[in-house]
């Protein structure tokens, strides 16, 4: 971070959450813009967090992805926390090759999203007498401004292939453990996603999340 600012897009941003969990180290050294479909979380954030208290730049904007209009590698980092879940199976590869547009080469997208595992989607499976379960159909859960939302799981390695198909590379994949806290009623929490432009990092690892991460030169592509 030292020496430069960099532009960070928040995706679906909600009432700004990115700020109650981002250090104010952090918070110096990025340009911030957070977009959202509901006007009323976009409300929520800019009364809190939009202040001439600091130096930190901070844009919310209400809308559809479909009109945003950012220019080519304008972002450093892209941010989508539990988002491209509530996108329809139909418009997530659009989305995503959108937001590769505007990411520049070198920068890191990074994305949570509910999963199904391997050994979950099997023992689904086996308990629905051999039938894949479908994961595309949708489900609807409440949502506290936009009643009757689209919303999916992904299985294991869904995601990480439909970025692949954008030319999105996928650096690394981390599957993280639902909460041991009982009193809080979370589902489990999908992989983040580490995806780039820049073909700099590959991990080798196991289709089942486990593998080492590593990192080695090469020359970067456009797309």
């Amino acid at each position: 971070l030292e020496g430069k600012k960099l532009k960070l897009l928040d995706f679906g941003c909600g009432c700004g959450s990115f700020f109650t969990h981002a250090t104010k180290e952090v918070q110096n050294h990025i340009d911030y813009v957070g977009i959202d479909i509901s006007q009323e979380s976009i409300n929520m954030a800019t009364k809190q967090y939009v202040t001439n208290e600091d130096n930190i730049i901070r844009t919310f904007i209400c809308q559809d992805i479909v009109e945003c209009d950012f220019g080519e590698n304008e972002f450093d980092i892209i941010i989508l926390n539990d988002v491209i879940n509530f996108i329809p199976p139909s418009e997530t590869l659009l989305v995503l090759s959108k937001l590769k547009n505007w990411l520049c080469h070198e920068g890191e997208m990074f994305v949570t999203a509910p999963l199904i595992s391997f050994g979950e989607e099997a023992a689904m499976e086996e308990k629905n007498n051999g039938e894949k379960p479908n994961f595309m159909c949708g489900i609807e859960r409440s949502h506290p401004f936009i009643p009757g939302l689209f919303f999916r799981m992904f299985r294991q390695d869904e995601l990480p292939d439909m970025c692949t198909a954008v030319d999105l590379q996928v650096r690394r994949v981390e599957i993280l453990e639902p909460t041991k806290d009982e009193t809080i009623d979370a589902p489990k929490p999908g992989p983040p996603v580490m995806m780039s432009r820049s073909p700099t990092a590959w991990g080798s690892g196991n289709r089942d999340g486990s593998g080492s991460i590593g990192s080695s030169g090469g020359e970067n592509n456009d797309k």
